[in-house]
C-alpha cells in the first residue's frame, strides 16, 4: 500500500511539472537572472533525510549572474527514515548555472541512504544527477537520480534486494 502511494505522488508532481508554464525568473538591477540563495522544500528520497524537509543555501557573498554563487550550494536534509532520523549534507553543482527554468545539477551528499529490513538505518555517500524545474512564483520541482557510493555500519548489505539507484522527487520555495 505505501509503495502505490509513493508512486501516485511521483506521478502527480511529474504532471504538474509538464503541464505549468515556466515564467518567472528572478531579475537583479542589471537585467541578468539571478537564482535564489536559499531554498526550502518538502520531498521523498536521499536529500530530503528520506521523507522530509530540504534546504538548499548559497554561502557565497557575491552576486552577479555569472557570480560562483550560481553555480554551487549546500544541501541539507532532515526526515524520517522508517526505522529513525534521516538525514543528508552535501554539495550541488549546477554546471549550466541556477537561473535556468530547467536546471541541471549534479549532487555529493553524506547521510541516511537506506534502510534494512525496515528497521536498521544505513548511512554512507552517495552521488547523483537531476534538474531543478522552476514553476510559476518561487516554486521549484526537484527531481534527482542517486546512486549510493558506499556505506558504513554493515559488513554486508544485500544490494540486489535494496538497490543502489534511488529516485528523489521534492517540492521546493525559493526564498530572495
Amino acid at each position: 500500500m505505501k509503495g502505490q502511494k509513493r508512486y501516485w505522488l511521483v506521478g502527480i508532481v511529474a504532471v504538474v511539472a509538464l503541464l505549468v508554464p515556466s515564467t518567472v525568473r528572478a531579475q537583479d538591477e542589471g537585467g541578468g537572472s539571478m537564482p535564489s540563495r536559499f531554498s526550502l522544500g518538502a520531498g521523498l528520497g536521499i536529500p530530503f533525510g528520506v521523507i522530509g524537509i530540504g534546504c538548499e543555501v548559497t554561502p557565497i557573498l557575491s552576486s552577479g549572474p555569472d557570480s560562483i554563487a550560481n553555480y554551487f550550494s549546500l544541501n541539507l536534509g532532515l526526515g524520517v527514515a522508517v526505522a529513525g532520523v534521516g538525514y543528508s549534507l552535501g554539495f550541488r553543482l549546477y554546471p549550466l548555472g541556477r537561473d535556468r527554468v530547467w536546471a541541471p545539477k549534479l549532487s555529493l551528499l553524506y547521510g541516511v541512504v537506506a534502510v534494512v529490513d525496515w528497521k536498521d538505518i544505513v548511512r554512507g555517500f552517495s552521488v547523483g544527477g537531476g534538474v531543478v524545474r522552476r514553476l510559476r512564483g518561487k516554486l521549484s520541482l526537484d527531481a534527482d537520480l542517486i546512486f549510493i557510493i558506499n556505506h558504513f555500519g554493515f559488513d554486508y548489505i544485500d544490494w540486489d534486494s535494496i538497490g543502489r539507484l534511488k529516485v528523489s522527487l521534492g517540492l521546493r520555495w525559493n526564498f530572495d
